[in-house]
C-alpha cells in the first residue's frame, strides 16, 4: 500500500505535468493539434466491480492496464445514482439541478451545452455512441451532433421509440460502431461510447459466465427472478447473482480492449485522452436495496474513474474526493479549450474536492447527499428526514449519528440547502425557467423500453 507522501508527491506530479502542458500548449507556435478524446462510460459499473479497485474475483486486465499506466482516482462520485441526471451532468459540467434532466419525464433542453459543443471551436469531429435510451435522442442528448454522428444501437422506430427486444446493444457492437466512426475522421477527434452491459438484466455470454464456482442457487440475472429476490433470497443467491454482473463487466472489459488495440494499432491511442468511468454504480442488497436510481447510498454512487494521456499525466491513484462533475473541466484545461463560466466542476488535476453533492429526484423520491472525506449527510426531501454517517466509523452508513453529532449534522444540512438554492437559481439564469421540459407521461412503447431496464418494475 502507497504511503501518504507517494500519494501526495503522485499528485503534486500530476499538478505540475497539467501546469507544464498548459503553458506549452498557450507558449508554443505554430499551435499543435490537440489530443484525441476517448470518453468510454460502463453503465452500471460500481467501482468495487474491477481488479484495479480492489476486486479478486472479476478478470479486468484491460482497464487494470489502463489503471496502470494512467491516473486512478480511488474516490470518484457520480453526481446522481441513476443515468439521465448523472449523465447530463457529466456531459455538461453541470450538476443535475441545474441541467435540470433529473426526472423520469424529463428532457434535455436544447439551452444545456454538451461537451461535443464545447469543443467544436477546437475543431474537433464528435461522435456519441450509446446503447442506454435514457440518453437517446428522444431524451434530447443528440443535440449538437452531425448527421450520422449520434449513434444509438437499441435501432430506434417510429418516433424514436425502441422496443424491448431491440435493446440487446452489447459492448462489442459499440467497438465495432466507434472504429467505424473513427475511421471517417481526422484528427483531433472527440468519441464518447457509452456500454450498457453491466446493467440489469445480468445475462452475460455462456463463454463469461465464469465467476459463479459450485454455486447451488437457482437464481438468474432476469428481471423476474431479481425481483423475486427482492422478497426473499439466499447469500448463495447473492453470490450468483454478483457472478452474472461480474461476467458482463469481463465482457465489457474485452471491448473496451478491442477498442484501445485498434487505436494503438493506428498509433492513436498515446495522442488520445482515454477517460474510463461510469454513470452510477449498483446496489446488491448490502442495505437492502438492489440496482440504482432508489438511493445515495456508496455503493450506488462510487465509480471508476482512470484517466490515461501519457507524457502530460503521471501514472499514480489519487485518493482525495472528486465527482464526476469535474470531468468537463478536466477535458477543456487539458485540450486549451476555453471553459465556459457557467461550467460547475474543477479540473480533477487542480486540487481534490473537500465535498461531493450527489443526488436522486427519481419517481417519488428526492434525495440529496452530501459527502466529506468523514461524514455524509443525506437529505430525504419527500419525507423531510436526514441521517448522518460517520464514514471512518465500523458502521459507516449503517448507523444514523445525527443525535450524537447535531452541529456538523446542522452545518451540513445548512450546507446543503445553500448549495440547492444556488443550482436552482444557476438554472433559471441559464435556462430560463426553474424546470426542465418533460412530458406529462412517457409514451406506452418508451415506459416499456425502460421497464425492460428495469427502471418500473420494483420501484
Amino acid at each position: 500500500m502507497e504511503s501518504e507522501s507517494t500519494v501526495q508527491s503522485t499528485q503534486r506530479g500530476l499538478l505540475g505535468a497539467l501546469a507544464l502542458a498548459a503553458c506549452l500548449s498557450s507558449c508554443s507556435e505554430p499551435e499543435t493539434v490537440p489530443p484525441n478524446l476517448l470518453l468510454y462510460v460502463s453503465d452500471t459499473l460500481r467501482a468495487d466491480g474491477l481488479a484495479c479497485y480492489g476486486n479478486t474475483i472479476v478478470e479486468t486486465p484491460h482497464i487494470d492496464r489502463l489503471a496502470r499506466e494512467g491516473a486512478l482516482f480511488e474516490s470518484a462520485l457520480a453526481p446522481s445514482s441513476w443515468t439521465r441526471a448523472s449523465m447530463g451532468a457529466i456531459l455538461s459540467g453541470t450538476m443535475p439541478a441545474v441541467h435540470g434532466a433529473e426526472g423520469r419525464y424529463d428532457l434535455l433542453e436544447d439551452s444545456v451545452v454538451l461537451l461535443s459543443e464545447m469543443l467544436e471551436p477546437r475543431g474537433y469531429a464528435s461522435a456519441n455512441i450509446t446503447t442506454n435510451r435514457n440518453v437517446g435522442a428522444f431524451f434530447g442528448f443528440d443535440q449538437g451532433y452531425e448527421e450520422g454522428s449520434f449513434i444509438e444501437l437499441y435501432a430506434p422506430s417510429e418516433d424514436r421509440m425502441v422496443s424491448v427486444r431491440e435493446l440487446t446493444a452489447r459492448a462489442d457492437a459499440a467497438t465495432d460502431e466507434a472504429i467505424a466512426w473513427l475511421e471517417t475522421v481526422t484528427e483531433p477527434f472527440c468519441l464518447i461510447v457509452h456500454t450498457v452491459d453491466p446493467h440489469s438484466p445480468y445475462v452475460p455470454l455462456p463463454e463469461w459466465d465464469r465467476y459463479g464456482g459450485e454455486s447451488n442457487s437457482t437464481a438468474t440475472g432476469t428481471h423476474d427472478s431479481l425481483f423475486a429476490l427482492g422478497k426473499e433470497r439466499t447469500q448463495a443467491d447473492v453470490d450468483r447473482i454478483l457472478s452474472l454482473y461480474y461476467g458482463e463487466i469481463a465482457f465489457n472489459d474485452s471491448a473496451f480492449g478491442s477498442l484501445v488495440d485498434w487505436l494503438k494499432e493506428r498509433e492513436l491511442f498515446d495522442r488520445t485522452i482515454t477517460i474510463f468511468t461510469s454513470d452510477h454504480g449498483e446496489e446488491f442488497w448490502e442495505l437492502g436495496e438492489r440496482g440504482h436510481g432508489k438511493t445515495v447510498n456508496e455503493k450506488a454512487l462510487h465509480v471508476p474513474l482512470i484517466i490515461r494521456y501519457p507524457g502530460q499525466i503521471d501514472r499514480g491513484r489519487i485518493r482525495g474526493l472528486v465527482s464526476l462533475v469535474d470531468i468537463v473541466p478536466t477535458v477543456l484545461d487539458m485540450t486549451g479549450t476555453e471553459q465556459p463560466e457557467w461550467v460547475e466542476g474543477r479540473s480533477l488535476f487542480d486540487s481534490t474536492r473537500s465535498e461531493v453533492f450527489s443526488s436522486c429526484f427519481l419517481g417519488s423520491r428526492e434525495l440529496v447527499t452530501l459527502r466529506e472525506d468523514r461524514w455524509k449527510l443525506v437529505l430525504n426531501l419527500s419525507q423531510g428526514t436526514s441521517a448522518l454517517f460517520d464514514m471512518q466509523g465500523e458502521r459507516g452508513e449503517r448507523r444514523d449519528v445525527a443525535r450524537q453529532n447535531r452541529e456538523v449534522a446542522g452545518e451540513l444540512t445548512q450546507t446543503v440547502r445553500a448549495a440547492l438554492e444556488a443550482q436552482r437559481e444557476k438554472r433559471v439564469s441559464l435556462h430560463g425557467a426553474e424546470r426542465a421540459p418533460s412530458v406529462d407521461e412517457l409514451p406506452d412503447e418508451v415506459e416499456r423500453d425502460l421497464d425492460g431496464m428495469g427502471y418500473f418494475g420494483d420501484d
